[in-house]
């Protein structure tokens, strides 16, 4: 995990939207969600439900970006 990857965290649960979330961060969003990705896989559990219409926190997700922040 990077802090890089703690950084996008944050931000997409701060958004519920990859897109913007990158825009933010002046990043491509296809590797800003590849790096989230990378995290998920790292931490064993998916972080964020994707949608058409943005991105929801799982459960286990909410946790883990409180413990983040």
């Amino acid at each position: 995990m990077t802090t890089k990857q703690i950084d996008y965290c944050i931000e997409v649960a701060r958004t519920l939207n990859f897109s913007r979330a990158a825009d933010n961060l002046f990043v491509s969003q296809p590797t800003f969600s590849y790096q989230i990705k990378l995290l998920e896989e790292e931490v064993g559990f998916t972080i964020f439900e994707r949608s058409g219409k943005g991105a929801a926190l799982t459960p286990a997700g909410t946790q883990f970006v409180s413990f983040l922040t």
